[in-house]
C-alpha cells in the first residue's frame, strides 16, 4: 500500500497528498512521527506498532514514538484554536507568503 492509500484511512486524508507535506519532508531529510492511521505508509513517516499482547521491544518502541510525539501534538491542538489558522488552505497560505515578499 502506498502513502496516499495510507492517507485515506486518515482522518483528514487530503490534506498529506494535496499539500505534499510528507513529500517535502522526505525531501528535506525530516522524519516524520505519525499515527496508525499512516501504518502503511513509506519513508519518513514512522508509526507505532500495531496489536495487542507484543513483545516487550515493540512496547518500548511505542511508548518512545508516543513520548516524541506528544508535545507535537500538543502544540498542533493549540494551534487549531488560532481563529487565523482555520482559513489556511494552500492558496492561502501562498498568498500570504507573496504579501511577507514584498513588505520590507
Amino acid at each position: 500500500m502506498d502513502l496516499q492509500s495510507a492517507a485515506r484511512q486518515s482522518p483528514r486524508p487530503e490534506l498529506p497528498r494535496i499539500w505534499g507535506i510528507l513529500r517535502e519532508l522526505e525531501t528535506a531529510g525530516i522524519i516524520t512521527l505519525a499515527g496508525k492511521a499512516y501504518q502503511r505508509a513509506q519513508d519518513p513517516v514512522v508509526t507505532p506498532y500495531k496489536g495487542k499482547n507484543k513483545p516487550k521491544s515493540p512496547r518500548r518502541a511505542n511508548r518512545s514514538h508516543a513520548e516524541l510525539r506528544g508535545p507535537g501534538e500538543r502544540a498542533n491542538a493549540q494551534l487549531k484554536s488560532w481563529k487565523i489558522l482555520c482559513a489556511a488552505t494552500p492558496a492561502w497560505v501562498t498568498q500570504m507568503n507573496r504579501f511577507r515578499s514584498v513588505l520590507p
